[in-house]
């Protein structure tokens, strides 16, 4: 499928299944990585789709997103945008499940070219991994 823009400053591509880790230090500061990299994909037809996690809302990842593009609540009604805490997607009933957290990715890439879009791009932020037991 060849390699997709990113929309970050200083990675301007990634093949598909490439994973990208970026630090951060602030709110501001991860708002300024993901906003783009999230734009860049719905404007190239990928379904996108933000798991938030300390110190970003749901709410404060879609005002973010409207801020850059008014018509996200268009991305989100057509299935194209997904923005769900983690809480919902890692650890639904306060247990980390790998077998479900993989079927979910599996469903939404079906979901993504069912739909035609060209792939499926995902941010999240890994604030959940609290302790050694939780990384293992």
């Amino acid at each position: 499928m060849g390699r997709r823009r990113l929309g970050i400053a200083g990675v301007k591509e990634a093949d598909w299944g490439e994973h990208i880790c970026v630090l951060f230090h602030s709110k501001d500061e991860l708002l300024q990585l993901t906003v783009p990299y999230i734009k860049s994909g719905l404007e190239d037809n990928e379904f996108c789709m933000w798991i938030t996690g300390e110190p970003v809302t749901e709410a404060d990842a879609f005002q973010a997103l409207e801020e850059v593009l008014p018509n996200v609540q268009q991305y989100l009604e057509k299935k194209q945008l997904e923005i769900l805490p983690y809480t919902q997607w890692y650890i639904y009933s306060g247990i980390f499940n790998h077998e479900r957290v993989i079927k979910n990715w599996l469903f939404r890439a079906k979901h993504a070219l069912g739909k035609g879009f060209e792939g499926v791009r995902i941010t999240c932020n890994p604030c959940w991994l609290d302790t050694e037991q939780d990384w293992e």
